[in-house]
């Protein structure tokens, strides 16, 4: 098993059925590949939707999901106006 540290966010790669799954413990995401390269892309890319998805629905979203975005925010770190709700 592998790890990254990558912006706060700690990704493990462990070997699964023919490849590779890249994980979570912060905000549970997950991401398959054949490589290790593949997997944390497809990690990143899953990331990615999951806090353009936060973004977007802000208003309705439940307490745990809310700290979900301020945690990726804070890890982001990308300026404040970028990630503002919509």
């Amino acid at each position: 098993m592998s790890s990254n540290k990558t912006r706060g966010l700690h990704i493990r790669v462990e070997p699964y059925t023919g490849g590779y799954l890249a994980t979570d413990d912060e905000v549970n995401r997950h991401g398959e590949g054949r490589t290790i390269k593949e997997a944390l892309n497809d990690y990143g890319d899953n990331l990615i939707g999951y806090f353009e998805s936060l973004k977007e629905h802000y208003p309705k979203l439940s307490d745990k999901l809310r700290r979900d975005l301020e945690f990726l925010n804070q890890t982001i770190n990308c300026p404040k106006t970028a990630l503002s709700p919509k």
